[in-house]
């Protein structure tokens, strides 16, 4: 009783000389079994023994106490090697400094004292040396069941997946800052302000300014020449506005000259279609202007143009790379959440894992269509199914938002040569495109017929429309319009992929629109003849 009523009335973070003398209590308690303590009854077998988290117990001098099958399958040992061993035995940072462990223990039983009983648990990560010798990260969660039983249940989970996708996301992100640093051409990122966040080492030579003169500095840049103040503002409201195409421009060294270069901007969104952070590469092209030809310097404006291109390919892949273990991660990691709230997490981590493979999937094949790389498998194909699979598949999404979807096929379609998973691709991105600037209670239809020597496919809505000042960059990469409610989703690419793969089937496409009065996107493409035309494959 009079233990009892010191922790009630305990108020501050001291711990009194009687608890001091109850925790040395503790700590020598001599080793005992569970069934000694007689804290396991039969509920133990069907749920602890059989968990597929590793779980055990030990008391305050880390001697195991009992153990699940999970935490035997976990470590290498078996049950009854574990039961006469100690945490020292296989936790590497206690068997290093067991003293550290024991100042922690302590510090624990202060902890739960001083709260009076609700700080009764710690969430940890360690490393373990399986009987193998391999060594595992483990995420371990304490719970202190009081000072009663003087013990502690440690559940258990095996994070050495989990470890490596982190390790190897970090060694991505230093491949890519080795890239930018080893540019031969001018770098920068910054702020959709156009506040500085990185230059590299090949901009700060190109203009005289160090990196510590340009982070964190704002519009007007100390590179701009006062000339040109206007000419760079325009320039970059531009590419606030979506516009990324190259320009030439004029800067500023730290010592006066002036010189031309060539600005290829680009911009990372979130997934509202915000602009987060701009990037630009920058050519000093002062050795080129008056030396060489016209036809010369667009060709080195082409090749300049492919490098970043295909380190925009490279990048895709680089960040595929760490990714592709966290979808499997969150795959197991979804499988085996049953209780909330690990299983919204779970669910997050799973779809948001997803989303971004399929972005990156977007980001690639646009550069790939760029360069001409993407390989076409072209065959004799009925559109009708093709189209009705498209149709099927974002019926569900039609219905939610309350539209009415129809199809109007000719029955006497002829067949076309393509590759049908990208005409497929095609149709499922114009009727997205619809049902997003869509309103509840609108209509989309898709139509197919021939014309000459074509077959003409046609999507129409009656959306929001588009702004005739909004219809040239449609088809340009991270091109966003407002539609309903201005929810924006993915990286604005669907229809810039459209125009390539519609392209390089040897077919066009086009948008007919009215602003508030719907729009319609057709596309053509070449009817197969029989002898004129042969199964191929396309790069």
């Amino acid at each position: 009783m009079k233990k009892e009523k010191q922790r009630k009335g305990h108020k501050s973070q001291e711990i009194s000389s009687g608890e001091t003398a109850n925790i040395k209590r503790i700590v020598s308690k001599p080793r005992l079994s569970v069934s000694e303590l007689g804290i396991i009854d039969n509920l133990y077998e069907s749920v602890i023994h059989n968990a597929l988290d590793a779980f055990f117990i030990t008391n305050f001098q880390g001697e195991i106490l009992e153990v699940n099958d999970a935490l035997c399958r976990m470590e290498g040992y078996s049950r009854n090697e574990l039961l006469s061993m100690r945490l020292h035995d296989f936790d590497i940072e206690i068997k290093k400094a067991p003293q550290e462990f024991e100042k922690f223990q302590q510090k624990f039983l202060q902890d739960f004292i001083s709260s009076n009983g609700r700080k009764n648990s710690i969430y940890v990560e360690r490393k373990h040396r399986r009987k193998d010798g391999c060594i595992i990260d483990v995420a371990i969660s304490y719970h202190y069941l009081g000072p009663d039983l003087d013990l502690f249940f440690h559940f258990n989970r095996d994070v050495t997946e989990r470890r490596q996708a982190e390790e190897k996301l970090r060694e991505s992100k230093e491949f890519i800052e080795n890239v930018i640093a080893s540019m031969r051409d001018g770098f920068v990122i910054m702020d959709d302000k156009g506040v500085f966040i990185e230059v590299n080492k090949a901009f700060c030579q190109m203009t005289g300014f160090t990196r510590a003169e340009l982070i964190g500095k704002g519009p007007p840049q100390p590179y701009w020449p006062e000339e040109e103040y206007e000419e760079i503002q325009k320039s970059f409201k531009k590419t606030l506005r979506g516009d990324f195409d190259d320009r030439e421009l004029v800067f500023k060294r730290k010592n006066g000259e002036r010189f031309p270069v060539i600005v290829s901007p680009s911009c990372l969104k979130d997934n509202d279609g915000n602009i987060i952070s701009i990037f630009s590469s920058i050519k000093d092209i002062t050795e080129h202007k008056g030396l060489v030809t016209e036809r010369i310097l667009r060709q080195e404006t082409e090749e300049q143009l492919k490098q970043r291109k295909e380190f925009t390919r490279a990048l895709a892949h680089e960040l595929k790379t760490p990714l592709t273990p966290l979808l499997a991660t969150s795959e197991i990691l979804l499988s085996e959440a049953h209780e909330e709230p690990i299983l919204s997490y779970a669910k997050n981590i799973n779809a948001g894992a997803h989303e971004l493979n399929r972005r990156i999937g977007d980001l690639l094949y646009l550069a790939r269509g760029e360069v001409g790389m993407i390989e076409l498998k072209f065959k004799r194909v009925d559109l009708l199914p093709v189209i009705k699979s498209a149709v099927d598949y974002v019926m569900p999404e039609a219905s939610r938002s309350d539209l009415s979807l129809k199809m109007d096929i000719d029955s006497s379609l002829p067949r076309v040569l393509a590759d049908k998973q990208r005409i497929r691709q095609v149709v499922l991105n114009l009727l997205d495109n619809s049902i997003k600037y869509t309103r509840r209670g609108g209509s989309v239809s898709v139509h197919a017929s021939k014309e000459g020597g074509f077959v003409v496919i046609t999507v129409t809505d009656t959306g929001c429309g588009i702004a005739k000042k909004d219809r040239e960059s449609i088809f340009k990469p991270y091109t966003h319009l407002s539609g309903k409610g201005n929810n924006y989703r993915g990286l604005g690419l669907g229809l810039a992929l459209s125009k390539v793969f519609v392209e390089l089937h040897g077919g066009s496409i086009w948008l007919e629109s009215k602003d508030r009065q719907g729009s319609s996107f057709s596309f053509t493409l070449p009817i197969y003849k029989r002898g004129k035309q042969s199964e191929r494959k396309k790069k």
